[in-house]
């Protein structure tokens, strides 16, 4: 039945009784696409420099280890099993230790993933003027200062710059044009 008491005719929609209400939405295509270019590169600008820092910390972390690396025996005080992807199992293990460098303890987490027996001694490499940093000696022996680890960050801070000349560009045109 339709409002009013009237049969409506097979086939035909029904009629409706409300109307939404509200204000319609407009788009500037040029506002949104400058919006877009603009969070676009903030974006990648901070990628990029977030990137380029770790890059250069990685590389320090490293030099420092290979240069000025000392290696100490850790003392494990506990180790903490990870949960796998089911959770139902221990996928590797977080465990931590002391050891004694000049008269001071230090407390670390230990670079591997392995289950430790508490009180058992684990040989790591750390430097004396940043006493948490600490890397097996095979990985110190492996790993070296690249700078290839630069290589993603330079990337996105190019790429940054090309998205924001060409929206430079591209509005100068708009300007010189009258658009």
């Amino acid at each position: 039945m339709q409002p009013g008491g009237e049969e409506r005719p097979a086939g035909q929609p029904a009629e409706r009784v409300g109307r939404l209400r509200g204000a319609g939405v407009e788009v500037d295509a040029r506002v949104l696409g400058t919006v877009v270019a603009a969070a676009l590169v903030v974006a990648l600008l901070a990628s990029g420099v977030v990137l380029l820092v770790a890059a250069a910390h990685r590389n320090s972390q490293i030099s420092d280890l290979r240069d000025h690396g000392i290696p100490v025996q850790v003392r494990v005080t506990d180790c903490i099993g990870v949960l796998g992807g089911s959770g139902s199992n221990a996928a590797a293990y977080t465990c931590t230790g002391t050891y004694e460098r000049a008269g001071h303890r230090h407390t670390v987490t230990l670079p591997d993933s392995a289950s430790h027996d508490r009180g058992s001694l684990v040989k790591v490499i750390t430097v004396p003027d940043d006493p948490g940093l600490v890397a097996e000696p095979g990985t110190v022996l492996a790993e070296h200062a690249s700078w290839t680890r630069f290589v993603v960050p330079v990337v996105l801070l190019g790429v940054a710059l090309v998205v924001a000349a060409g929206w430079a560009l591209a509005r100068r045109r708009r300007q010189a044009g009258g658009v």
